[in-house]
């Protein structure tokens, strides 16, 4: 019979390192590099379920529409079941128990929700993915930033925005039809016979959607999303979590180039653009090669 597990670490050891912590408190742009390998595959694939959001509400069914929360007739159509208001407590215990599975899955892996599946993360992502094509890699996104107003700056930020702000509207319409009938809805916004609640909403949800994702990013999981605050709770000494290894990056001091290195593309690529730092370095072991990155660099392993 194996012995448990016994739990590591100090929790007040943690503070006396504070005076090295440095928190970006949204003073400056983070434009990380994207990089490409299975778990940028997967991401792909989990957010690419948020289609759903946008286009569900689309689907007919025996001439209706297939899911509709018809909050004002206090009844939710959902293909050919109808949920009134004394049927309320089958969806608590739905929520519920998704709310349960979002615990579990959190305890077990981590943070995989929010890297792989909360709508902020996916519209962040979108974003930036725009941001990348339009202003270039993030080198070059820098360079923008702190390059002075021009023509061709003043070009490409025009172009970036106006998408954001085209994807923030069709945000807003997306979650607004859910609750009507979508087409008629889209028929009342084409001839601008809105209602104030409508119209409100879609606001809302258009300069909400524009400023998390397009300003915000990563500081709206820091100081709004209330997930983040409850998640310590649900991790232990067996969570699967990406944390700094001391035995491998301490002593600290200057990053060296391995001698050998992954015949991989990827990975090469990460070590040339991140060895001009000077950090405490995180190892990614495979076999008797090993190569090391500045703790500071957003990096993911990738199998050659």
């Amino acid at each position: 019979m194996s012995e448990p597990v016994k739990e590591v670490g100090s929790v007040t050891g943690i503070y006396s390192e504070h005076e090295e912590w440095s928190v970006n408190l949204g003073e400056s742009t983070v434009h990380a590099k994207r990089m490409p390998g299975r778990f940028r595959t997967l991401k792909y694939i989990t957010e690419s379920f948020w289609l759903i959001f946008f286009f569900g509400a689309y689907l007919r069914w025996n001439g209706k529409q297939a899911i509709l929360l018809d909050v004002n007739n206090r009844q939710f159509h959902i293909f050919n079941l109808t949920i009134l208001p004394q049927d309320i407590w089958m969806v608590s215990l739905l929520l519920l128990l998704l709310a349960m599975t979002l615990f579990a899955v959190t305890s077990v892996a981590s943070r995989v929700f929010c890297g792989f599946f909360c709508f902020q993360t996916s519209w962040v992502d979108l974003f930036t993915w725009i941001e990348e094509k339009i202003e270039g890699n993030p080198n070059k996104r820098h360079k923008l930033d702190a390059a002075p107003w021009n023509a061709e700056k003043i070009r490409l930020k025009v172009t970036k925005h106006a998408i954001w702000l085209a994807i923030s509207i069709f945000t807003g319409i997306s979650f607004t039809i859910w609750f009507e009938d979508a087409f008629v809805y889209w028929h009342d916004l084409l001839s601008f016979h809105l209602s104030l609640i409508e119209f409100s909403v879609l606001l809302a949800f258009t300069l909400g959607t524009y400023a998390l994702a397009g300003f915000l990013r990563e500081q709206t999981c820091l100081w709004l999303c209330p997930y983040a605050r409850i998640q310590a709770v649900m991790a232990d000494s067996q969570t699967i979590l990406p944390a700094y290894d001391v035995k491998r990056g301490e002593p600290r001091g200057s990053c060296v180039m391995p001698a050998r290195l992954y015949n991989n593309k990827v990975i090469a690529s990460i070590v040339s653009s991140a060895f001009r730092y000077v950090r405490p370095v995180w190892t990614f072991e495979r076999g008797s090669n090993s190569v090391a990155l500045p703790v500071d660099c957003v990096w993911m392993p990738v199998t050659p």
